[in-house]
This record gives C-alpha cells, sequence and structure tokens, in this order.
C-alpha cells in the first residue's frame, strides 16, 4: 500500500489552551506540534469565548508550517440611534437600531441610514469596554433632488410680489417665477406737440415671467447657495387717467431682460427656509413703446435694469 507522507504543523494561540481541529479533526491544544498529512489542510483554533480562527495552510514533506493566532473576544454589543435606522456592518446589513448580537472584538465599519437624515458612517472599535454605541443623526434639511414653491416680496429697483416654482436635480436648479409689480409708473403725458391738442395721462404697470438656471451648493446643514442665471418677459399694461385728444399705443409695450443672481436659502424647518434672492438685470431687447415709458419712468426702468431683492419663503417637497 501507499507509504503516507508527513509534514508538521507548529501551532500557538493567545491566549493558549485552545482546541486544534486540522479538518475538522480534533488532535490537541495549544501550545501543540502536530504530524499532518501533506497537502493543504485547514485548521480551525476554537475556544469558548473567543472568536474561532480558520486558517489555510499548505504542507510540505518533512516541514514544519507555523500557526500562531490572537483568539479575539466575543462581545456582546448593542447599537442604538435616534431616530431608528437601517444598520450596516462592514457595508453587510443587520436590521435596523436598537440592534444587539455577540460578536468578535475588533474593527468595525457602522453606517445608519434614516429617510430624511443624513448617512452616518463611523469606524469603532468592540472591546469588554467599548461595547454599548448610541448614535444620533443628523437631519437633512436639503435633498440632491426637490420640488419646490416659493413667494417673496421684491425690493430695491422694482416693488412686488414674486411667485417661483422650480426643483433641483443633483443640485442642478431649474425654476420658472413670475413677478407681479405693486406699483404704477408715474403719470406720463403724451402730445403731439404739432397738433396742439391737449395732451393724454397715462400710468403704466409691469408683469413680469421669467425661467432661470442654477447650480446649488449645499454649505453645512441649513444653507444652500444656488448662483443662477435668466431670462424672462417684461410687459407693461397703461390705463388712462387724465383724458385728452392723444391716444398713444398702450399695448405692445415690452422687454426682454437678462439678469444674473444668487438664491439664498436657509432652512428653519425640513420643509420650510428662508428665502434671499438678490439679482442685476439687464434689458436685452425693447419695444418703441417700453424704450419710450423706461426713459421717462424709474419705476418701470426698474423692473427690467438695475440690482433687485427678493425676500421670502421657501416650501419644500
Amino acid at each position: 500500500s501507499p507509504t503516507p507522507i508527513y509534514g508538521y504543523l507548529d501551532i500557538n494561540s493567545s491566549p493558549a489552551g485552545a482546541q486544534i481541529f486540522v479538518d475538522d479533526k480534533l488532535v490537541g491544544n495549544t501550545p501543540s506540534s502536530v504530524q499532518v498529512l501533506v497537502g493543504e489542510r485547514h485548521v480551525s483554533i476554537k475556544q469558548g469565548g473567543y472568536n474561532t480562527e480558520n486558517v489555510k495552510v499548505q504542507v510540505k514533506e518533512s516541514e514544519t508550517s507555523k500557526i500562531d493566532v490572537k483568539l479575539s473576544d466575543i462581545i456582546s454589543v448593542s447599537i442604538a440611534s435616534n431616530p431608528a435606522a437601517s444598520i450596516y456592518i462592514d457595508d453587510k446589513p443587520m436590521g435596523k437600531t436598537p440592534w444587539s448580537s455577540a460578536i468578535p472584538s475588533g474593527e468595525y465599519k457602522i453606517r445608519l441610514e434614516a429617510d430624511k437624515y443624513h448617512d452616518f458612517e463611523k469606524v469603532v472599535s468592540v472591546d469588554s469596554e467599548n461595547k454599548d454605541f448610541k448614535f444620533k443623526l443628523k437631519r437633512r434639511y436639503f435633498k440632491p433632488l426637490n420640488f419646490y414653491i416659493s413667494g417673496e416680496y421684491q425690493i430695491l429697483s422694482n416693488n412686488g410680489i414674486k411667485g417661483s416654482i422650480g426643483t433641483f436635480v443633483k443640485n442642478i436648479n431649474i425654476e420658472a417665477n413670475v413677478v407681479y409689480g405693486l406699483k404704477e409708473s408715474e403719470v406720463i403725458y403724451w402730445n403731439i406737440p404739432e397738433q396742439m391738442t391737449k395732451p393724454s395721462g397715462y400710468t403704466y404697470k409691469p408683469m413680469y415671467f421669467g425661467g432661470r438656471i442654477g447650480y446649488g451648493f449645499i454649505i453645512g446643514n441649513r444653507l444652500r447657495i444656488t448662483p443662477q442665471a435668466g431670462a424672462g418677459l417684461l410687459m407693461i399694461k397703461g390705463s388712462k387717467v387724465d383724458s385728452g385728444a392723444t391716444d398713444p399705443l398702450t399695448t405692445d409695450g415690452y422687454c426682454v431682460p437678462a439678469l444674473v443672481g444668487c438664491r439664498l436659502d436657509f432652512a428653519v424647518a425640513p420643509a420650510v427656509a428662508l428665502s434671499l434672492t438678490p439679482n442685476y438685470s439687464f434689458a436685452v431687447i425693447e419695444s418703441e413703446l417700453y424704450k419710450q415709458v423706461s426713459s421717462t419712468s424709474k419705476i418701470v426702468k426698474g423692473y427690467s435694469s438695475g440690482p433687485s431683492m427678493g425676500i421670502g419663503v421657501c416650501f419644500m417637497f
């Protein structure tokens, strides 16, 4: 019959006295030197209260392979969080907090995930003194994908009420807005000097429709800064306030202004933010009537040219 070929294993553990299994057969306790058949052998070192260590070793003829292991304690660990969250240990899903189990001592990466809260991640060392953990997650006020509506009061160059709807998609911002002018222009009198007619007095009220694009930067936990650029259509409608013989054209007053600005949102609650929107506008296209009216009225010109600022409230969904 074939003659067996043997090699040797020199096995030590800390602490000593652990059971040694070679290919699932008990062969002694550490420290120990054992004779085994050559080839790949599976060695398990077990001791109560400690994590089992498994080692694969290639045994060669008449040679001694050394195995020296440090057994890790089995620790009863508990992990809690506020609020309750899904828990991942070394990227493996483990259920939800509060969570408890017996695991070997050592370092572990803990990740917690909860809806409407920032993901939490931390590497912890588990041992007999560090086994009970409690973590608090930060509320997430801004999401990479959300829809919002806001209402603002316009000041500086113009005076009006602005309503906006918009969205953030991976922090890219698209917004549409309308501004209802609260101030009418000064009374502007129209006349034809050659005819020596009585002038007619008109006031003009603006209405603005526009759109913007931008990119949001979340600063800290509550502030989002969104540089924006856009354009719109500004229309003015004339109303006669003083009858006269002259009837100028009052329906083609329009302007296409472009703007650059910024949207600043400060979250005061998970779905509510205070908004500040400084802008600077400049006219790109003007109708003849708008040119004439804006050159006369600072109020009308302020809606298409110069600085403005909105102050209001934003509701996020």
